[in-house]
């Protein structure tokens, strides 16, 4: 029974930490890019892999990025290029180390 227990505790751990450590790169993200022109994502994200207009005016992009691991960011920005928006995906090693 007492190891099943250690077993259960390690496992919620690191499954914590692990959302622990997406939010903590999303909330850099968020800080570096929400309110500001897309364009200023190009320097740590490259070039977005594809975009598309949206029907109130703005934009979506899909950036990807090899940091070590693939990972992947969604924007959405309002009619004059702000970023109102992201959503981040990838491996889980793009969020190590937050």
């Amino acid at each position: 029974m007492r190891v099943s227990n250690w077993i259960v505790a390690v496992v919620l751990a690191a499954t914590v930490s692990g959302c622990t450590n997406w939010q903590g790169l999303m909330d850099e993200q968020s800080a570096k890019y929400l309110g500001k022109p897309v364009d200023q994502m190009y320097g740590e994200w490259g070039a977005p892999r594809r975009s598309a207009p949206l029907s109130g005016g703005g934009n979506f992009y899909e950036f990807v990025a090899y940091k070590t691991y693939r990972c992947e960011m969604s924007a959405w920005t309002d009619s004059t290029g702000i970023v109102t928006e992201l959503q981040l995906g990838g491996q889980n090693g793009c969020a190590i180390g937050y």
